[in-house]
């Protein structure tokens, strides 16, 4: 139906009764008790700027099965919530009729910690899910920011979120070996198999990781576990020039020690230091760490870079808090973290376009780089019109070397005319829209939030 300024009231009027017809029979499947839609709880909710009409929150599969059923039916968008710590990401939705949350999901469903592998529902949070694994010694080696702030695994699912340590351990998508989701005509799927071997059919956990929720509901996820180890340490090394890092960089890579974590990190996340630095965690047994902490300590020594540090226990802990949080910290009136992937080979050259675009711009700059990724993590704190310019001019450097950028959290007014995954190719776009027809031919389920406003 057509809303001309002329039909507007009962255009108005007619999608009131819609909604009030859909609310009506999605009541009756989860009941009163767990459909709200007071100001209070709408305004938790909100994705940027805009408001739900109704938060469901479902307790089993079935339910959420009827409310997709429903939604279709009605032609009313359905927004996957976990605890929203990421919810920033992603583009402003084109619509956002109703919010599903997970919050009753999240149960801890079974642990075969012979096989290393364990299953959770979406709505558990990663924090609980890891504190039962523990007690066998074991973990799943997803380490993304958020976590004391209630980063449930739906929500890192959707998102592939993960921390430095992706270095040794790989992304959740390298991770995830079978999960339950339901597509938008209310269908029950099952994708990938609860053993770790296993290469059979299409892979469709890793197509579902990372899209934001726009190809089905996450209800339920399989992990492929490793064992906890026993000792770390973290060497802090200060930086003297920052065109030594590529052969730096090589050397430490291509030495026989397992490295967890390597990043360079800026000034902005030293504690009063002014200068770069290295920050290469190493977990072992205890005397395989020292060794290797030696050796590397060595390695950077004959690079005279003889400033460094070793931290151990709470420090190294509070360390690497700082390294994995400090992007997605602050709100995001006047805050804004980006995700840059390269070549290793580029990253002085990012580093330095960055450290120069902050001097200009005065923006607060903090950055940690994967000095093993190529992915460079950035935070900047300024007025929105600052920002965007300080995006624009990174944009534009990248495109000589081949790097893309995204923004995972940005100002509401920035986010308005700006796709925030970045440019992409017609050719991938178009085979990421016919992904989402063949899923959601309704477009009902997270509309507009995933590359392309798809």
């Amino acid at each position: 139906m057509s809303c001309t300024k002329k039909l507007w009231p009962k255009c108005t009027d007619y999608k009131r009764i819609i909604m009030d017809k859909a609310l009506k029979e999605i009541e009756n499947v989860v009941g009163a008790k767990y459909l709200s839609t007071g100001d209070q709880t709408l305004s938790s909710y909100r994705v940027d700027f805009k408001i739900p009409t109704a938060v469901i929150y479902p307790g089993t599969e079935t339910e959420i099965s009827e409310i997709i059923k429903i939604c279709s039916a009605y032609k009313l968008s359905l927004t996957p919530y976990g605890n929203g710590t990421k919810i920033s990401t992603g583009n402003i939705p084109t619509k956002l009729d109703l919010v599903l949350s997970t919050s009753r999901l999240d149960k801890f469903v079974e642990h075969g910690s012979d096989d290393l592998i364990a299953t959770g529902q979406a709505g558990i949070t990663l924090q609980e899910f890891q504190s039962v694994l523990k007690k066998k010694n074991q973990q799943l080696a997803a380490h993304p920011p958020n976590l004391r702030e209630g980063c449930t695994l739906g929500g890192m699912i959707n998102t592939n979120d993960y921390g430095p340590s992706r270095l040794r351990y790989g992304s959740v998508k390298e991770n995830l070996l079978a999960l339950k989701f339901l597509r938008a005509d209310g269908r029950i799927v099952k994708g990938g198999a609860k053993v770790v071997k296993n290469v059979a059919g299409y892979d469709i956990p890793k197509l579902i990781t990372g899209s934001l929720g726009t190809l089905g509901i996450i209800t339920e996820a399989t992990f492929r576990l490793y064992p906890l180890q026993p000792a770390s340490n973290t060497i802090i090394a200060y930086i003297n020039d920052i065109t030594q890092i590529n052969e730096i960089n090589n050397k430490i890579l291509n030495s026989d020690t397992l490295l967890t974590c390597f990043e360079i990190c800026n000034k902005g996340l030293s504690d009063g230091k002014r200068t770069s630095f290295y920050a290469i965690k190493i977990e072992n047994v205890a005397p395989a760490v020292q060794a290797q902490t030696i050796h590397l300590q060595n390695l950077l020594g004959n690079h005279d870079i003889k400033k460094q540090d070793v931290l151990t226990g709470s420090d190294e802990t509070e360390f690497w808090d700082k390294a994995t949080n400090f992007y997605w910290q602050g709100n995001t009136v006047d805050n804004m973290s980006l995700r840059i992937r390269v070549q290793l080979k580029h990253i002085p050259e990012i580093i330095n376009i960055v450290e120069d675009i902050n001097i200009r711009t005065k923006s607060g700059l903090k950055m940690s780089s994967g000095a093993g990724l190529g992915i460079i993590n950035i935070n900047l704190t300024n007025e929105p019109g600052i920002l965007k310019n300080a995006y624009v001019l990174i944009s534009k450097k990248l495109m000589t070397l081949e790097g893309h950028i995204t923004i995972l959290r940005a100002p509401e007014e920035m986010k308005r005319d700006i796709d925030i995954w970045g440019k992409s190719d017609g050719t991938t776009l178009n085979i990421m829209r016919e992904i989402k027809h063949q899923f959601d031919p309704a477009n009902i389920l997270n509309p507009g939030r995933f590359a392309g406003w798809i």
